[in-house]
């Protein structure tokens, strides 16, 4: 504990720098930033402050100690196990909520569905309403009227 303790406050001294920005660029603009320039590189963020380009080449510079070729392997090993076992726990838990929701519904817990449109994920419901009541319908523009002259 008293490792992490000191870890802790030891601080960043490649990241701080960047996020002592915040003040005068907010937070919202310095993710922003950092964003453009993992995307589309250093040179598309105009007037970047060399706090970020030295966070971004940092980020660049790979370490002396760290093998490529292990991290290649075990990223190799992960993708196989990740195809093979994602679509199974996705259906799993898929069947756990059913069964869950089956056996609420035998058990009596009528609130649980009367409140379910309320807890459902927001992106979910918004997307099963445009399906069904589009709302992009188009429609023959309004004649322009001329210019008056």
């Amino acid at each position: 504990m008293t490792l992490i303790r000191a870890y802790t406050f030891m601080g960043d001294r490649v990241a701080d720098p960047y996020a002592a920005l915040m003040p005068k660029y907010g937070f919202k603009r310095l993710i922003e930033m950092v964003d453009q320039a993992c995307r589309h590189g250093i040179e598309s963020v105009a007037d970047a402050p060399p706090e970020l380009r030295g966070f971004i080449a940092a980020m660049e510079t790979v370490p002396d100690w760290l093998d490529m070729a292990m991290v290649e392997e075990g990223a190799r090993i992960e993708r196989a196990a990740m195809a093979i076992m994602s679509p199974i726990a996705i259906r799993a838990a898929f069947i756990a909520a059913l069964r869950d929701l089956a056996m609420a519904a035998k058990a009596g817990d009528t609130a649980r569905f009367l409140g379910a449109p309320y807890y459902a994920p927001r992106r979910r419901l918004d997307e099963t309403r445009a399906a069904r009541t589009p709302v992009l319908r188009w429609r023959r523009p309004a004649p322009v009227k001329d210019a008056a002259e």
